[in-house]
């Protein structure tokens, strides 16, 4: 049986809420464990992945949990979803500033996440996931006009990298990995 084509669109803006040309975006299927080909958005941001072109034979499933990832320098923004109906468009702003680590050989350890929220009257959230599996590492509360660290002591570690979804583009998230 044919595989029916699953097109995710992004629309990528840049921390400075302009249109990103060139910025990496990439699909992760962590029900799957497969890792779609890298596209880079064009002048209007733009850029799209058809899950059907991802490996297996049976590259998705309505159902699975994919991380819909953009970056571009050492900025990212990522959304984690869940596949329903017959395909997904998603605006991603790269609110994220620090090392970014995605889709890499061997595990990572992020020593501290600083989140920086300029809306003075809001509370906002970023979420740190594990690239490899999709699973939660950090939720991290941003309390309104607050800009705080948060260390680990050791570190708490990712396999393969990790990606940062900012809830809101007032919320500034910074990282620092060994």
């Amino acid at each position: 049986m044919p595989i029916v084509p699953y097109i995710v669109e992004m629309t990528v803006y840049s921390k400075a809420s302009a249109l990103q040309e060139g910025a990496t975006i990439l699909i992760r299927n962590c029900t799957k464990k497969t890792t779609s080909d890298s596209e880079s958005t064009n002048s209007s941001g733009f850029a799209a992945i058809d899950l059907a072109n991802m490996t297996g034979d049976t590259p998705y499933e309505i159902g699975d949990t994919i991380l819909m990832i953009a970056h571009y320098g050492n900025t990212m923004n990522a959304v984690k979803y869940v596949l329903a109906g017959v395909g997904k468009k998603q605006t991603v702003y790269l609110r994220y500033e620090g090392p970014v680590r995605v889709n890499t050989t061997g595990s990572c350890r992020i020593r501290q996440i600083s989140v920086s929220n300029t809306d003075s009257s809001t509370t906002y959230y970023a979420e740190v996931y594990d690239f490899s599996t999709g699973e939660l590492i950090e939720h991290v509360e941003a309390l309104a006009g607050v800009t705080q660290p948060i260390y680990y002591g050791r570190g708490v570690g990712a396999q393969n990298g990790f990606v940062v979804f900012t809830e809101n583009v007032k919320l500034l998230v910074t990282a620092k990995v060994v």
